[in-house]
């Protein structure tokens, strides 16, 4: 069995990962914490960040790498950002390197495309990075480019937009607490056009991206395929979720003024504006498709 270093190993996508993994592979994974009870072919290594392969068995050759840890959005400073999602996985590369890794697939953002779209993002699309997340997974992935040319490594870069599941983080947890409240909200008018990425669907993307020819060296955008507005979204996370939240409209001028007042117009331009993905290259090139459509998945994130 070929063996793959994955870090993140614990979090909400890797975790997820990891179990559908460890029937072809052997899994080798940096974490801080041991995670609770055994599983097969998976081994945990204690260690302070993922580029510290001062734990690891110099033995043990690594065929792939999936690059999932990281510095995401939340109270993180600037200089952090790039410290970590652009100098740690420049360090984790080195690695790789030096123990002869093939294939170094890394988890990017759709941000590094930008924060809205007019027509949907592409893989061609010249990089339109806004806020410190987004330009750190731009500058990580300029420079992978380069050295993985220079190392002969092949390298598959993933963008997807928002990511939700079952305990997903981040903006799908902070939408769920809202629900969950039973506070009435006034986004039913919201009528724009947003991508989603259910975990089902970008783990499958990944599993095919570690050994596809055709994966090799190139960057693929990924999402479910059928885009909603974010009211839609919100009320199946309530249908499905079984809360008594009830969704209202209000004109869009007056919610504008409303987050003006509160201090929240840049929440309000993010749930309200357009960003959809072109996944039509991806598909083409990997014969990829979502296994998943969005209510779907969000069914699954409230299956018991």
């Amino acid at each position: 069995m070929k063996n793959i270093l994955v870090t993140g190993a614990t979090g909400f996508i890797g975790s997820s990962l990891v179990s559908k993994l460890t029937s072809d592979y052997n899994i080798h994974a940096p974490v801080r914490n041991f995670p609770p009870g055994p599983t097969k072919n998976v081994n945990y290594y204690k260690c302070s960040d993922f580029h510290d392969f001062t734990f690891f068995p110099s033995a043990i050759k690594i065929d792939y790498v999936i690059h999932l840890a990281g510095a995401a959005h939340g109270k993180v400073s600037e200089d952090m950002f790039f410290t970590i999602n652009v100098a740690y996985t420049l360090k984790l590369l080195e690695e790789c390197r030096i123990r002869g890794v093939s294939r170094f697939i890394f988890l990017s953002s759709i941000g590094v495309n930008g924060n809205c779209s007019t027509v949907p993002f592409s893989n061609f699309d010249t990089p339109n990075p806004s806020d410190p997340y987004s330009k750190s997974k731009s500058e990580a992935e300029k420079n992978l480019k380069q050295l993985c040319l220079e190392y002969g490594i092949e390298l598959v870069i993933i963008r997807p937009p928002l990511v939700y599941g079952k305990s997903a983080p981040g903006n799908f947890s902070s939408l769920l607490k809202v629900i969950y409240s039973n506070i009435p909200l006034p986004l039913a008018s919201i009528n724009n056009s947003r991508s989603f990425v259910h975990l089902d669907n970008l783990n499958s993307l990944i599993l095919i991206c570690l050994t596809h020819e055709n994966a090799k060296n190139r960057t693929f955008l990924v999402s479910d395929g059928d885009d909603i507005s974010i009211s839609k979204f919100i009320k199946l996370m309530i249908l499905h979720s079984g809360s008594k939240t009830i969704c209202f409209p209000l004109s869009l001028s007056i919610l504008r003024f409303l987050a003006f007042i509160l201090g929240r117009t840049s929440m309000l331009n993010k749930l309200t504006s357009d960003l959809q993905v072109d996944i039509s290259y991806t598909a083409n090139v990997l014969g990829w498709k979502p296994i998943v459509n969005v209510e779907e998945g969000l069914k699954r994130c409230f299956s018991s």
